[in-house]
């Protein structure tokens, strides 16, 4: 099992993995010299990227994608994920949304088994080792909307009110440089 600070410095890696194999859904991303191609599938595409959908729901499809072995999707979906869970700790401001992203990350992780896991961070750091597919994979997240979903799972006490600062289209893209480690 992974550490909590080796899952940090890995997350950006499998992000651009994820990433880097998914352009439309379907069909394949060609890296820049065109020697090799990664096939990726449509898990759960339509759904994770509408600006509705909250990161617990990502992970869930990212976790199916995992578990349906595929991994490029997966990659992708773990990258948007953790973006989307950066942009929410920003918004939100508050101590326990900081911590909100490794917990989501690891209780989505003991659904897996250990060569599922395994399989998934190799992946994800080839992917990271590759400049061409962290480009896609950074451009592709910064294209999405900022999310419109209200971070209620990141709530201490579901009674209490959740206080959101008034964020934008530049802080949804410096939330995925963050995560993602863009350039």
């Amino acid at each position: 099992m992974l550490s909590g600070k080796a899952l940090r410095l890995l997350l950006p890696g499998i992000a651009l993995l994820l990433l880097s194999g998914c352009q439309s859904g379907q069909g394949t991303q060609p890296k820049e010299n065109n020697s090799q191609a990664i096939i990726f599938g449509s898990c759960g595409f339509t759904v994770a990227d509408s600006p509705a959908t909250a990161p617990p729901e990502v992970y869930r499809l990212m976790t199916h994608c995992i578990q349906s072995g595929d991994l490029n999707s997966a990659a992708y979906l773990f990258a948007l994920a953790g973006s989307r869970t950066t942009y929410d700790a920003r918004r939100t401001g508050t101590q326990y949304a900081l911590s909100m992203h490794n917990k989501i990350l690891k209780d989505t992780l003991k659904q897996l088994d250990g060569a599922q896991k395994n399989k998934f961070w190799q992946l994800v750091q080839q992917n990271m080792a590759d400049s061409s597919k962290k480009n896609y994979l950074c451009g592709r997240l910064k294209a999405l909307e900022q999310p419109s979903y209200a971070p209620n799972y990141m709530r201490v006490d579901p009674a209490l009110p959740l206080p959101i600062k008034e964020s934008d289209r530049a802080d949804w893209q410096k939330a995925v440089s963050q995560y993602n480690q863009c350039s």
